[in-house]
């Protein structure tokens, strides 16, 4: 199971993300539909508040970019209709099959029951805690939003039956339509008391069981396609149009030319206009939106980039339209038939699931990165490459700004050790102390560890002076000395060093208990090291060690709370010792 630490960052409407370009506002659209009051609104908001523009989103809500506060926006979403409950913002993403109860292929029209879910979401203040991300769907049987791996949904398989949908997956639970809305609230409820530290549910293990949810058995769920851009008659005789928005941004023309109609916003970035005729799929080319199902835009999406973002090296939105290397419709040909991604730095933030091709600007221009043609082994070999990819990708996700560059770069080695770009909340360094380590192994001090396994992660040859690496936990005199004490192993074992901490770079990783001896022994009159690092690892006295460490007098380097380990601490020492990221 896959846990996460720290808060969840999902931008909404009222809770708005600094971006480089001023707030952005997230707006969740259930099923993503919007009438044309709605849609109106949204349109003068951007207008008027924002620069201008919306942007759709791979769960088909929209943002609003360029904000220079949230409070008039909130305001008008209100007004509008659009924010029925200030708690429950975040946590209304809710998918429906598109076309529903209109194009005369699925089981049955999910439309009212997306409504009903929505009240009984927002009426219930307990689920105003589901993770931002904790994605609903509503599949009339077609197969298009349970494509999307929803975290809990229901899949008609006919029309009088529903699966239930745990992780994109069937439960083997059958529930009746009437019963849909009333099932799906009660299990997101269960989901909030079994999750843990969870955002997903495909973070649990055994989601089912740990819901108490019992069925038949399971069957492979449909994967079906989102209407494709162009025109789809309706069983009403009517028409709805489907656009594919370049780069899925609508630009002004694109909002004047979509005013007055009802529209629904798709994961795929298109917009849809039902219930109208032919005409308006004249009126949407000439704004600009795309109706050509072959058109090279199709699979094209980038990232914010310059100036949205701060972490983007360039400005990849113009850059998709003017490279070189363009078509008449202004996009790289370089897919194949696969999607395109342009991302403005290594995090590449929105790409599709899935194997597509990723443009990547880098500091020496772009990386065209195309996957192999057997997916399974659709890996990167090369070592400095893996290197280079992930200290950047680290860099660009984990927020260093502040920290001094050798604590930096200290930070970005351990998060490459553990993946937690989060770790840098809980990073504690004593001013000066990186410095203070690396000016002992420079005088050729040895780095005393707790552990073998801290000992055997220091990577010998970027020891700048050949120094000595000892753990002496495996000596045959620690037992008795451990009984002796009354204490563990691992903290009896820093008895025997003796004179060899004088100035000795400490690096403490698997035991509190180690810790908590190390200031005892110092206390005692020991000889002082030159630096701790202090990020033993566990739930009993792991915090409490690091926090003693951290009001010593000693200069240190600790991870604070529960979090540590053998792998972390090897790491950090791996940084002090050379300043080369390899």
């Amino acid at each position: 199971m896959t846990n996460r630490s720290g808060p969840d960052a999902c931008p909404g409407a009222v809770r708005v993300h600094q971006a480089a370009d001023g707030l952005l506002a997230r707006v969740r659209l259930p099923g993503g539909a919007l009438s044309p009051a709605g849609f109106a609104a949204l349109a003068a908001a951007a207008r008027d508040l924002g620069d201008g523009r919306l942007d759709l989103t791979s769960r088909g809500n929209v943002q609003l970019r360029g904000l220079a506060d949230g409070v008039a926006l909130a305001a008008r979403l209100r007004d509008a209709g659009l924010l029925p409950s200030v708690a429950h913002e975040r946590v209304r993403n809710i998918l429906a099959s598109v076309l529903s109860g209109r194009d005369g292929r699925g089981f049955l029209d999910v439309r009212p029951l997306v409504a009903q879910f929505d009240a009984g979401l927002c009426a219930d203040p307990a689920l105003a805690d589901l993770p931002g991300r904790f994605l609903f769907a509503f599949d009339d049987g077609r197969g298009d939003v349970t494509a999307l791996r929803p975290d809990l949904g229901v899949l008609a398989l006919d029309a009088a039956t529903f699966a239930l949908v745990l992780a994109g997956r069937d439960s083997g639970v059958r529930v009746a339509p009437a019963d849909a809305v009333r099932v799906l609230l009660d299990v997101a409820r269960t989901f909030l008391a079994v999750r843990g530290t969870a955002w997903r549910m495909a973070e649990l293990e055994n989601p089912a069981e740990r819901l108490g949810l019992s069925g038949g058995t399971p069957i492979a769920v449909p994967h079906g396609e989102f209407p494709a851009p162009g025109i789809t008659a309706q069983k009403d005789g009517r028409t709805a149009v489907t656009a594919l928005v370049p780069l899925g941004r609508l630009e002004p023309a694109h909002l004047a030319a979509l005013t007055g109609h009802e529209i629904i916003a798709t994961p795929r970035r298109t917009v849809v206009v039902p219930d109208t005729t032919a005409a308006t799929a004249a009126a949407l080319t000439a704004a600009g939106l795309v109706l050509d199902p072959g058109s090279p835009w199709h699979g094209v999406t980038a990232c914010a980039g310059q100036p949205g973002c701060a972490k983007s090296l360039t400005d990849v939105r113009t850059d998709a339209r003017t490279t070189a290397r363009a078509d008449a419709d202004g996009v790289l040909v370089v897919s194949g038939g696969l999607p395109v991604h342009w991302s403005g730095c290594e995090r590449q933030c929105g790409r599709p699931a899935g194997r597509h091709v990723a443009v990547v600007a880098t500091p020496a221009g772009y990386d065209v990165r195309h996957p192999t043609e057997d997916p399974v082994i659709d890996y990167v070999r090369d070592g400095a490459e893996i290197y280079r990819r992930s200290f950047a990708t680290i860099r660009a996700e984990a927020d260093l700004d502040g920290l001094p560059a050798d604590v930096a770069r200290v930070a970005v080695r351990m998060i490459h050790a553990c993946g937690m770009v989060d770790l840098v909340d809980d990073l504690d360094v004593a001013p000066g102390a990186v410095e203070a380590a690396r000016a002992a192994l420079l005088d050729g001090r040895p780095v005393l560890c707790d552990a073998a396994m801290v000992a055997a992660g220091i990577t010998r040859r970027r020891l700048p002076a050949r120094n000595e690496v000892i753990c002496t936990l495996g000596d045959p005199r620690v037992p008795d000395l451990a009984a002796r004490l009354g204490t563990t192993r691992s903290a009896a074992a820093l008895d025997l060093w003796g004179d060899r901490l004088d100035s000795a770079v400490v690096a403490i990783g698997n035991a509190p208990t180690a810790l908590f001896r190390l200031l005892e022994l110092v206390a005692a009159g020991a000889p002082r090291p030159a630096a701790v690092l202090g990020i033993p690892v566990g739930f009993i006295g792991a915090a409490e060690s690091k926090d003693a460490l951290a009001a010593s007098d000693l200069p240190h380097l600790v991870v604070r709370g529960r979090r540590g380990g053998s792998a972390m601490t090897a790491a950090a020492v791996n940084a002090i010792a050379a300043e080369d990221e390899s």
